[in-house]
């Protein structure tokens, strides 16, 4: 039999804040759950998931809200962020954050992680869970779904132009207009998943709040903690994830990436070499294919699109992709957008 997950307190910071605002104690609403307000401010307390749960109920029961998740997730916003949150509103752009969501989903979540897949057109963001499915009840999945929808937002810039539609499981029912002015997007209900769906474009679109000292600060602090891949992803795809998600970083070395997986860099270079490559290659790689979707960006400057590839100058990433495709990025990019 599975026990129960924990989560931490930190999921019930501004609790006390919400029920004050309608002139509610919120020292009875914690004793009937026999607990205390103080929780609110140790993040690192882990309690039992259903203690959320039970929240979350008791909040529908006093609040004039249908849906009490939405507002807690707005004010937590408010009230800043933890260092793996904030890891990920600092990622480079959207694909980064994904990439380090997943990297750490382990040790920050015990029930939900956001998964990802992408068609020509669109980015398909799903929640998915580590726990069976009693657990996963529609109102703490729309909690998770909003407060992940405010990091994405701010990640791409609060462009609204990217996102196509939130798709929700739950059928039509009370609440829509708190949803809709949550969201200020197209909902669709009764889908076969709870996330979002935006532009594929949005993906590696720049981060605006993007600033590579405090992105790689944020990450060095997550050096110690083992990232964590799915177990039918490659060696050499796990190596080319963690070089993605570092290229604006020092981390972006053998040794960098080596640490981050909790081997030695000799071990990573034999392991890529029996899988017939290496990590100079990989890095070539990870380079050009993110040169090539961000030069079909046509608000993006060559310069700009340098550095985020970690290019120290222009003229290093100039040299870079003609090597591989025989002609300038800039002369690439004309023939394409012209086509």
């Amino acid at each position: 039999m599975n026990s129960e997950p924990n989560i931490s307190s930190f999921m019930y910071v501004g609790v006390s804040e919400l029920l004050r605002q309608h002139d509610i104690c919120p020292d009875s609403i914690y004793q009937q759950m026999g607990l205390s307000p103080s929780i609110e401010t140790d993040p690192s307390v882990l309690l039992p998931y259903s203690s959320f749960l039970n929240m979350l109920e008791h909040l529908k029961q006093v609040l004039p809200y249908a849906h009490p998740s939405l507002m807690l997730s707005k004010i937590q916003h408010q009230q800043g962020e933890n260092f793996y949150v904030d890891l990920l509103l600092n990622s480079p752009n959207l694909g980064v954050m994904l990439q380090n969501a997943l990297q750490y989903r382990k040790h920050f979540s015990e029930i939900t992680y956001w998964d990802w897949h992408t068609d020509d057109d669109y980015l398909f963001i799903k929640r998915s869970s580590f726990s069976s499915i009693e657990y996963n009840v529609a109102e703490h999945s729309l909690y998770s779904l909003s407060y992940s929808f405010h990091v994405i937002k701010k990640v791409i810039n609060d462009n609204n132009d990217n996102i196509e539609y939130v798709s929700l499981i739950k059928p039509k029912c009370e609440g829509q207009q708190e949803l809709m002015r949550y969201f200020n997007c197209p909902i669709r209900y009764e889908q076969d998943f709870d996330g979002v769906v935006l532009k594929r474009r949005a993906l590696l679109t720049p981060n605006d709040h993007f600033c590579h000292k405090k992105y790689g600060a944020l990450l060095k602090r997550m050096i110690d903690l083992a990232v964590i891949f799915p177990s039918n992803q490659t060696f050499e795809s796990s190596v080319k994830a963690l070089i993605f998600s570092t290229l604006t970083t020092d981390f972006c070395t053998i040794e960098g990436v080596a640490k981050m997986m909790n081997i030695h860099h000799r071990t990573l270079q034999n392991r890529l070499k029996k899988e017939g490559t290496t990590f100079k290659k990989a890095v070539q790689q990870v380079r050009d294919a993110c040169a090539v979707r961000m030069l079909m960006q046509q608000e993006l400057s060559l310069s700009k699109i340098s550095r985020l590839l970690g290019y120290s100058e222009l003229s290093a990433f100039t040299r870079a992709f003609t090597a591989t495709h025989e002609m300038s990025p800039k002369v690439w990019r004309k023939l394409r957008l012209s086509a």
